[in-house]
């Protein structure tokens, strides 16, 4: 079989019946030029495609800060469950204010791993300020009645 580049693609296709063409469908050597054409790379473009291949580290410590960032988050909303629960003590809540110092002692230590201006930096560095600020009101007694 053949490919033309100029046949349609069809919409959709069900079984046992013939698949209609819709003439205003896009053609297949469209889709295939839009999906696959990219801008000649320059020289520059090449070099930086061929380091960012070389140096998956950057890409683990990106991918770590993430992962770092989500356990934060999930310590700080298990933290607030506990102190939105009005049958727990303080002394039941200090377990998750624990926790959330390990984590954000945690994510503190892979935040030198990646370059700055990364996306996900700047959102660990938001969840770090947020923890902190929270651990220390707990810690200050601004919630004891």
């Amino acid at each position: 079989m053949k490919i033309n580049p100029n046949d349609a693609v069809p919409a959709s296709s069900t079984t046992g019946t013939k698949t209609r063409i819709d003439p205003a469908a896009p053609s297949f050597a469209n889709v295939l030029e839009k999906t696959f054409v990219t801008p000649q790379a320059s020289p520059t473009t090449r070099s930086l495609v061929v380091q960012s291949i070389a140096r998956p580290a950057a890409l683990s410590a990106a991918t770590q800060l993430f992962q770092g960032t989500t356990r934060t988050l999930d310590a700080m909303e298990t933290y607030q469950r506990l102190l939105a629960d009005g049958t727990q003590s303080l002394r039941a809540v200090e377990p998750a204010v624990r926790h959330l110092q390990k984590e954000l002692a945690d994510l503190a230590s892979l935040m030198p791993t990646v370059p700055d201006g990364n996306p996900a930096k700047e959102i660990a560095l938001q969840t770090m300020v947020t923890a902190a600020t929270e651990i220390t009101r707990f810690e200050e007694g601004a919630y004891v009645a």
